[in-house]
């Protein structure tokens, strides 16, 4: 059995802003305990000890103003509060 605490794999955030988005995370979710713990072109990694939470672009590279994609084991979910 594995010893990650998680009941999430993961969950990645999509962004037209890669930069303003990525200083933001830092600032919040180190107050929760969250440091970058992988790094790639066009991608962060945040958690305290796996990389569950990930900020990139969108998934399918179309801008949206306020999405969020959540990809599972069971599949993709989109979080989104405006209308398309």
């Amino acid at each position: 059995m594995d010893n990650n605490p998680s009941i999430l794999s993961h969950v990645s955030i999509g962004t037209n802003d890669f930069a303003r988005a990525i200083a933001f995370y830092d600032a919040v979710l180190q107050t929760l305990g969250c440091k970058r713990l992988m790094e790639h072109s066009g991608a962060v990694a945040y958690g305290k000890q796996y990389p569950e939470f990930w900020v990139g672009p969108p998934f399918d590279g179309r801008e949206h103003p306020k999405c969020a994609k959540v990809l599972g084991s069971e599949g993709l979910i989109e979080i989104s509060t405006t209308k398309f």
